[in-house]
């Protein structure tokens, strides 16, 4: 028979019970820390090494999924609802959440509205962020009531710098967002839903520096989207790499590249599928840095990209060399159109890990 010898952890030195908890996976960490407020401290000073990021989910129940970016592993723990179906109130959410931004040192978060009820919780998990300066690093809302427009405008001035935004919910009825109203974004991947407010005036002064655009619900003219391909050609510091949107008038398509310096491409590959384009593909160039960009019609939809390579189509028993290749070929990101969203399981278990270490629990 094994026999299991026990001993006190803090009873060794600091640099012993420093590595015991460093090497403790997240849900190890987070029950050794609800013992007492000192292995609280002890788990805090342990992380300061580590990052630590949550990705809070608001649907049926509120999910809480903290992963170390460091050591590949997760734990996950659910706010369900209480007796008689009622929700988390936000005080219970935000006692729950301060307890592991305190021992985690969290300052980054990803928000997920997968579910619009209750509806107030949206309007009060974004000030409370704000109040523990917190940055949101994604922001993904779906919805199917039309949120208002100050919850509208909080969600975009706290996702200036995000990695990801994705507002599936637009303004209610004609209400506008002016320029003026409307933060510079430096979004990484931005993706907006009924986004009939958007002008071209926003794409001009204000997205200039997301990298990836797709605007759903708002069409621009040939002609309007010509000064943004102008700005974009004179502006070596803008981050944008790719534009996805409806056309107002595709059949002028051909329009867009008049007075611009541009060659037409026969064909060009993006993630290795050739796009062809009945309407034309135009190259054009910026004028200081020499990054290249494509733009097509695809069925309606207007596609601006750097992110592709491109050959000429080359017959049989004809020697003509290829084209060298582009300097912008390699490492193309994989855009994909399609959104997917999570959704959860309805076990009973408070709370789940995905440790990579087989060893673990």
């Amino acid at each position: 028979m094994v026999v299991h010898h026990r001993f006190k952890l803090l009873k060794l030195p600091y640099l012993a019970y420093d590595k015991v908890v460093n090497e403790m996976n997240i849900r190890e960490q987070f029950k050794v820390a609800t013992l007492s407020k000192k292995m609280q401290r002890v788990v805090k000073n342990s992380n300061q090494r580590e990052t630590i990021s949550p990705h809070v989910r608001f649907h049926r129940i509120i999910s809480i999924v903290f992963t170390n970016d460091k050591k590949r592993n997760s734990f996950t723990i659910r706010l369900r609802p209480k007796q008689g179906g009622r929700y988390p109130t936000m005080a219970e959410f935000q006692e729950q959440f301060l307890f592991f931004k305190n021992i985690f040192n969290i300052s980054n978060i990803d928000l997920s509205f997968l579910h619009d009820y209750p509806r107030h919780l949206k309007l009060q998990v974004i000030p409370f962020l704000v109040q523990e300066n917190l940055k949101v690093s994604r922001f993904i809302a779906y919805s199917n009531y039309c949120t208002p427009k100050d919850t509208y405008l909080l969600a975009l001035n706290q996702s200036t710098n995000a990695k990801q935004l994705q507002l599936y919910n637009g303004l209610p009825g004609e209400i506008q967002l002016s320029v003026d109203e409307c933060p510079i974004m430096n979004v990484d991947d931005m993706a907006l839903f009924d986004a009939k407010w958007v002008k071209i005036e926003h794409m001009l002064k204000r997205f200039m520096n997301c990298q990836k655009i797709q605007l759903h619900g708002c069409r621009f003219r040939v002609g309007e989207f010509k000064l943004f391909v102008q700005k974009w050609m004179r502006s070596p510091e803008s981050r944008t790499e790719y534009v996805k949107f409806r056309l107002k008038n595709p059949s002028q398509f051909g329009s867009l590249v008049q007075g611009i310096e541009h060659r037409l491409v026969g064909q060009a590959y993006i993630d290795n599928v050739i796009i062809h384009s009945h309407s034309g593909c135009f190259m054009v160039e910026q004028v200081s840095s020499g990054k290249r960009a494509i733009i097509y019609n695809n069925h309606g939809e207007l596609i601006f990209t750097t992110k592709f390579s491109l050959q000429l189509s080359i017959r049989p028993n004809v020697s003509q060399p290829p084209e060298p290749p582009f300097e912008n070929d390699d490492d193309e990101p994989n855009y994909q159109d399609d959104l997917e969203m999570d959704d959860f399981d309805s076990d009973d278990s408070e709370v789940d890990d995905n440790d990579s270490d087989p060893g673990s629990d």
